[in-house]
């Protein structure tokens, strides 16, 4: 997919596209300990209202996106691990940021 601009959306597209993957799976993930902190905040609800920012996957069901960037790729490592996909099956293509001209190194590179 193409024209994604933000972490926030791509982490929304993984999300959908896991729940209709595995329904099932992705239904337990609604209660499943690695998506509640140890306040007991669940990052998968379906109350809107549970999560600062939701945004709704499908089906119902909310997931918190009021998440920085490190956060949305960590809660994403998560998902692959449970959905049994190989990391390195994601590929994620960034484009130069126009913005930075001058610094001399890359976001990946630190």
């Amino acid at each position: 997919t193409s024209g994604i601009n933000t972490w926030r959306r791509l982490y929304e597209l993984i999300c959908g596209h896991l729940l209709r993957r595995n329904r099932d799976l992705f239904l337990s993930l609604l209660e499943h300990q690695d998506f509640i902190s140890n306040r007991g905040h669940k990052q998968f609800t379906r109350d809107p209202k549970a999560v600062r920012s939701a945004s709704e996957v499908g089906e119902g069901i909310y997931t918190e996106i009021n998440l920085s960037a490190n956060s949305i790729r960590d809660v994403i490592r998560r998902l692959l691990d449970i959905f049994s996909i190989p990391r390195e099956d994601l590929k994620i293509f960034l484009r130069e940021d126009r913005d930075a001209e001058g610094l001399t190194n890359s976001v990946l590179d630190s």
